[in-house]
Order: C-alpha cells, then structure tokens, then sequence
C-alpha cells in the first residue's frame, strides 16, 4: 500500500492529489498537519515526515516532493 504523508494547505500535495485525479482513492493519504481533517500527526511524527509529500512505498522506499506518473 503507497502512502501519501501531506498537509491540506500544501500546494505541492494538491498537484498531486490532482495528476492521480480518481485514482487518488487507491492512496492511503496521511493528513500531518493537526487542523486538517482526519489528521494524524502522531503518525507523521513516527515515520520522521520532515517535508510535504513524502511518499513511502510497499518496499519501504521513501520520496519526497512531487512524483511523476508514467
């Protein structure tokens, strides 16, 4: 499962979360800032999220800033 580490206000995560458009469902986002909805900053903290988006991936590789789609 992919996860998207964000915060609502980030212009970097909206582009983001507009390139995948409906398929944007298939990601398990992580709202890290704690004014946003469902926010889990708790979990941002463990995982050391420094930077928005961060992306870790099923083989626990980790990328920050926007990724391209194929």
């Amino acid at each position: 499962e992919v996860k998207m580490y964000g915060a609502f206000w980030c212009s970097h995560c909206a582009n983001q979360k507009k390139a995948f458009g409906n398929s944007f469902e298939y990601i398990n986002y992580i709202e890290c800032d704690p004014r946003g909805d469902d926010a889990n900053p708790q979990l941002c903290g463990a995982q050391e999220i420094e930077g928005y988006p961060t992306w870790i991936f099923t083989d626990g590789e980790r990328k920050s800033g926007e990724i391209s789609l194929p």
